[in-house]
C-alpha cells in the first residue's frame, strides 16, 4: 500500500468489519497517505474516535476540527463511504455489542507500517469507553509484541499501564489454518486525550529520570547498541567514531522507543505513556529524550534538518536537560547523545532521519 489511505483501501476495511465492527456503517475521512478516522453513526462514540488523533501542526488541527464538526452536525446525514461486511458478526467477540449499535470507530495508522488500526468507541452494556489495538497480517507480531512488554513491565516503572488496569486487558488473536496468526488485538483502558504541549515538560523530565535504571556500563556491553552501531560504515562515520562511542559509559534505562508528546496522556495517576510497541527493558538511558526531541522538532515544528539539530543540540543544554543527560552518562558529548539517538529513530521506530544525521557527519548509504 505504497500510497497508504489515498489508494483504494476497500480490502483493509473489509478486513477491519470482519473482525471488529461488524455491518455497521462508517464514514472514513482521510488525512493524506498516513491516517484515517473511520466514524460510527453514534456520535458520543464518534468523539471518542476523534479525540484519539493528537495533530501538532495546523493542517491536522484543521482536520480534527472538520471531523468533530461534521460529528456535532450530524454525521448520521452523510452518505458513509464503507457501508461494513453484510451480516459480518466481529471475530472479536467482546466487540459484537459495540458492532450492532454503530459504537465503534477506529483510528488508521500509517499502512506502510502494516495493516493496523486503533479502535474506540462505547461498550453499550456498561456506557464504558474502550480503546483497542488492532494488527493485521504482518501487524499482529507488533500488537502481541506490545502486550509481552507491558506484562513484563507491569508495577515496576510508573508511567506504564498499571497493573489493575492491565488485568483488565484483553488480547486475542485468531489463527488461520496454515498457522499464521491473521490479527491480534489488545484492548487498552482509556487514558484520555489530555497530552503535554511540548517536551519542555516538568512531567515528561520526571518520568524520564524515573525510568533510570542503577547501573552504568560501556555502550559496548549494550547489545540494543551494538546492533545499532552495526548498520553504520565505518566509511560513513568521523575516523575512530565507533571506537570512541562504544567507550562510553551509560546508564541502563527503561525504553519507550516511540517517546513523544502525542504518545504521552497526563492523567490523575501521573503522565503514561501509551503505545509500548518497541518497549525495551536495560536499554540505553537519554535515548527516549533524544526521539522525542527528534518529532518535535521534524514533525511538530516541520523544521529542516540544519536548523532541527541546532535546536536539539540548544534544548540538550538546558539547564534540566543537561543535568538529566548528565545522569544518563552522556555528560557533554551531546552530539554522540543525539547520534545514536536518530540511529534509533531511523533504523528501529522508521522515522527517516538520515538527513539529520548528515548534519552531524553520519553519512548513510542505506
Amino acid at each position: 500500500m505504497s500510497e497508504g489511505w489515498k489508494s483504494d483501501v476497500s480490502p483493509l476495511l473489509r478486513r477491519i468489519s470482519q473482525v471488529a465492527t461488524g455491518a455497521g456503517s462508517l464514514f472514513v475521512l482521510v488525512a493524506g497517505s498516513r491516517l484515517a478516522l473511520a466514524l460510527p453513526a453514534d456520535r458520543k462514540a464518534a468523539r471518542i474516535v476523534a479525540d484519539l488523533y493528537q495533530p501538532q501542526r495546523w493542517k491536522g488541527r484543521l482536520f480534527r476540527g472538520i471531523a468533530k464538526w461534521m460529528i456535532t452536525f450530524g454525521i448520521p446525514g452523510f452518505r458513509p463511504t464503507h457501508p461494513g461486511t453484510v451480516g459480518s458478526i466481529p471475530e472479536a467477540s467482546w466487540l459484537k455489542e459495540a458492532a450492532e449499535r454503530g459504537c465503534i470507530g477506529f483510528l488508521g495508522c500509517n499502512p506502510n507500517h502494516g495493516p493496523r488500526c486503533v479502535l474506540a468507541g462505547i461498550d453499550p452494556s456498561s456506557g464504558e469507553k474502550f480503546i483497542a489495538k488492532l494488527g493485521l497480517d504482518e501487524s499482529a507480531h507488533a500488537i502481541r509484541r506490545e502486550a509481552k512488554v507491558l506484562e513484563n513491565l507491569k508495577g515496576r516503572y510508573p508511567g506504564v499501564i498499571p497493573p489493575m488496569e492491565l488485568k483488565t486487558a484483553l488480547l486475542q488473536s485468531q489463527i488461520s489454518s496454515e498457522k499464521a496468526f491473521d490479527w491480534a488485538l489488545l484492548r487498552l483502558p482509556n487514558l484520555g486525550s489530555t497530552a503535554p504541549k511540548s517536551m519542555d515538560d516538568a512531567e515528561i523530565h520526571k518520568l524520564l529520570e524515573d525510568w533510570l535504571g542503577g547501573d552504568s556500563k560501556p555502550l559496548s556491553k549494550f547489545t540494543w547498541a551494538e546492533r545499532l552501531l552495526e548498520r553504520v560504515a565505518t566509511s560513513e562515520a568521523p575516523t575512530g567514531w565507533h571506537h570512541e562511542i562504544k567507550r562510553k559509559q551509560i546508564r541502563t534505562a527503561l525504553l519507550h522507543g516511540d517517546f513523544a508528546v502525542w504518545n504521552l496522556r497526563k492523567t490523575q495517576n501521573g503522565l503514561m505513556a501509551i503505545d509500548w510497541e518497541w518497549g525495551e527493558d536495560n536499554a540505553v538511558a537519554g535515548i527516549d529524550l533524544a526521539h522525542g526531541f527528534r518529532q518535535e522538532c521534524y514533525m511538530a515544528r516541520g523544521m529542516k534538518p540544519k536548523d532541527a539539530v541546532a535546536w536539539i543540540l540548544r534544548q540538550a543544554s538546558s539547564p534540566r536537560w543537561r543535568e538529566y543527560l548528565h545522569m544518563c552518562g552522556w555528560g557533554n558529548d551531546l552530539e554522540n547523545w543525539l547520534r545514536l539517538g536518530l540511529l534509533h529513530s531511523h533504523f528501529n521506530a522508521l522515522n527517516p532521519s538520515a538527513e539529520l544525521l548528515n548534519v552531524l557527519d553520519i553519512h548513510l548509504h542505506s
